[in-house]
This record gives structure tokens, C-alpha cells and sequence, in this order.
């Protein structure tokens, strides 16, 4: 199969390292290509030095905010590429409906990365979405059980096809010990636990609420510190929530080799008011780091309290604090190993791929009979 992905960048985020994982996985086997829409110049290709040389690069270098040009571009470079596939994933959805409409001979697929409602974002775009995925003009791939329920309770009809996200295995990396060293020093005590939080600064997030909460933890002195790993925090929207900061808690800003601190931690934090199905928690799952979630979107599915982790009641501060300290009370009661064994049953990229190949030649099987009684 000659296949096509689309996203907007290749910075550090959720939907693109699962895209960069997805497209590298699927290379062994096929022909992809990958397309960032915005320029690369602009600092938005964060992963590309982890794109395996198989996977045929391009960075399209539209401008925020599409000019009709930019949906001609696309156009015509689809029709000119001739794929079997297009999966495009969040916004970019946006660019494929002119394609999806007069090339019939290919098959179009897109990603829904999160709540149904919540990535649809208004009328406008919530409608056009509706319109190619009842028509079948663009086929939706869902991510886990809650975000397909919140793909029938938003669009009123289901045809998507259920695939839960997958992650390659995050190995270490040779700046391991280093890393270990640098955690060492910002502990109190050597018997303090390293909490992980690993998201760029978002509202979804909710990390002021995860700030307050750990500025608690810490003053009622639980012997731990809270290690955040992301973009953003550095910039001026993020100032405010990085003085409320209190001591032990510790901005480290992006890092290529992230996996070094899921490896060195003893739990993740995920305070969010909304998900779809978030590779931080998969990555969790494979380093053996406990995750302490809120219970939104696909965490509610693959969290399971006390078992593979611990979930709020909500997504209160009094909620999430109560679930810290739950965790506290015995941080050895959730078994690691075998965090590690459910990743690889459930989570890793091969099988997502293999489930994901299996959708697209059901897609083309579909689409050539169709051109056949046309």
C-alpha cells in the first residue's frame, strides 16, 4: 500500500509521537509518506531525527489559519502522490474533504485524537465532520471505548472503527545515568518519590490544579518531588502557573529523551479535564511508572483504580489529592512488571499497526467494488 499521513507538526505532543511511531511501523511493510502542513523552520519538527529512513518526509509549509490555496495544494499534490491511502489526523481533516470528494479511487481515514465534541470545536466544523463521515467519504478511527461513546453521543450514528493507540517501546537512552544523577540532586532525602508529569502547558491539562496539589503534598512533607516535562512552561502565558510553583517542584522543559524519566520515576500524573486515549499513559504502562489520572476519555478504560493505577473520583482538586494519597499510603502495591506486561499485550505499535493496516485494505476493498459498479 502507498500511504499518506498528514499532521500539522512534528512537535512533542500526544497525536504526534503517535504518529511518527505509526508511520515507522507501517514502513517496514508499505509505502509512507508523511506530510507536516506547517514549516518545518518554525520549530515544528521536533521528532523528525526519529522518522526512520523508509518514511518519505515533507514539510508542506502552510501559514496558520488555511488560505484556499492551501486546499488546492493539497489537492493536487494527493492527486499527483495517486496513494491508496490518506490518513489525516486532528484539523487537517480540514484539507482532505476537497480530495475525499473526486478521488474516489482512494480511501481517506481520520484519527479522532480526542473527545468527539471537544476536537470537532464549533458548529461550523462539528457539521462538515458529520457530513464525511455519515457520506463515508472519510472513515473514522477511534481510540478507545470512551471516545468512540463520545463519537455516537456527538454525531447521533457510530461507523467508526475502534483501534486503541499504540507506542513503540521507550527505551532508554545513553544519557540514562545522567538523568538518574540529576533527579538524585533535587531530591531532599534519597528515600523521596519522583512524580512525573509529561505534557506541554495546556488548559486541557489542568495543571494549575496539579500545581496546588502537589504544593500540599509537599508542605505536609510526603517526602516527594514533581519532575514537569514539556513545552511551554517557558513562555509568558505559562508564567503565573510557574510561580505558583512551590518548592520541590521542578520545570525541566522539552527533553528528546523523555523515556529516561518515565524509566526513573515512581508514578505519572495526569490531571486532565479531557482526553482521548493519551500516549503519556501508555508510555507510563511501559516504563512501569504508576499513573495517577483523572477518569476522562480512554483513561477510564485502560486505568483500572488500584489494579493498573489509580483514578480520581473527578477531576476536583480535593478528588486528585485524595488519589496522591492513596498512592502514598503504599506505593509498591501496584506491580510494576507487570504495567510493563500489560503495555505489551494491549499497547504496543505493532499491533496497533497491524489492526490499523487491516482497516485501511478493508477501506480499499470497499472503494474498489464500489468503482467497479460505478
Amino acid at each position: 500500500m502507498k500511504i499518506i499521513q498528514i499532521i500539522f507538526t512534528l512537535n512533542q505532543g500526544g497525536a504526534e509521537r503517535f504518529v511518527l511511531d505509526l508511520s515507522n511501523e507501517l514502513a517496514q511493510k508499505h509505502d509512507v509518506h508523511l506530510f507536516i502542513v506547517r514549516n518545518e523552520e518554525e520549530k515544528n519538527d521536533f521528532f523528525k531525527n526519529e522518522l526512520d529512513d523508509k518514511v518519505k518526509y515533507r514539510s508542506l509549509g502552510f501559514q496558520y489559519g488555511f488560505k484556499p490555496f492551501d486546499y488546492l495544494k493539497i489537492y493536487k499534490l494527493i492527486k499527483e502522490e495517486n496513494p491508496d491511502v490518506v490518513h489525516c489526523h486532528m484539523n487537517t481533516i480540514l484539507l482532505v474533504l476537497l480530495p475525499s470528494i473526486f478521488l474516489k479511487e482512494i480511501k481517506f481515514f481520520h484519527t479522532v485524537h480526542n473527545d468527539a465534541k471537544k476536537e470537532a470545536k464549533n458548529l461550523l466544523f462539528s457539521g462538515l465532520r458529520k457530513f464525511f463521515y455519515q457520506k463515508s467519504l472519510i472513515h473514522p478511527i477511534t481510540i478507545s471505548q470512551e471516545s468512540k461513546d463520545s463519537f455516537l453521543r456527538f454525531y447521533g450514528f457510530d461507523n467508526s472503527t475502534l483501534i486503541y493507540n499504540g507506542r513503540k517501546f521507550p527505551e532508554k537512552t545513553g544519557n540514562f545515568l545522567k538523568v538518574k544523577s540529576e533527579i538524585e540532586s533535587l531530591k531532599e532525602a534519597p528515600t523521596d518519590l519522583v512524580f512525573l508529569h509529561v505534557a506541554r502547558f495546556n488548559e486541557q491539562k489542568n495543571q494549575f490544579m496539579l500545581i496546588r496539589v502537589f504544593n500540599q503534598l509537599i508542605r505536609e512533607n510526603n517526602g516527594i518531588i514533581l519532575l514537569i516535562v514539556g513545552m511551554g512552561f517557558d513562555f509568558e502565558e505559562a508564567e503565573e502557573l510557574v510561580a505558583t510553583a512551590g518548592k520541590g517542584i521542578y520545570f525541566l522543559g522539552e527533553k528528546t529523551n523523555v523515556a529516561d524519566y518515565y524509566h526513573s520515576a515512581d508514578a505519572f500524573c495526569l490531571s486532565s479535564h479531557f482526553e482521548g486515549m493519551p500516549i503519556s499513559i501508555i508510555e507510563a504502562f511501559a516504563c512501569g511508572c504508576v499513573p495517577i489520572c483523572t477518569p476522562v476519555g480512554g483513561i477510564t478504560n485502560v486505568v483500572k483504580n488500584g489494579t493498573t493505577g489509580f483514578l480520581s473520583k473527578d477531576t476536583s482538586e480535593a478528588s486528585y489529592y485524595l488519589s496522591v494519597k492513596e498512592f502514598l499510603k503504599n506505593p509498591d502495591s501496584i506491580d510494576r512488571n507487570g504495567l510493563k506486561v500489560y503495555f505489551e499485550k494491549n499497547f504496543s505499535i505493532k499491533k496497533c499497526a497491524e489492526l490499523y493496516e487491516k482497516t485501511f485494505q478493508k477501506g480499499m476493498k470497499k472503494t474498489t467494488k464500489l468503482l467497479e459498479s460505478v
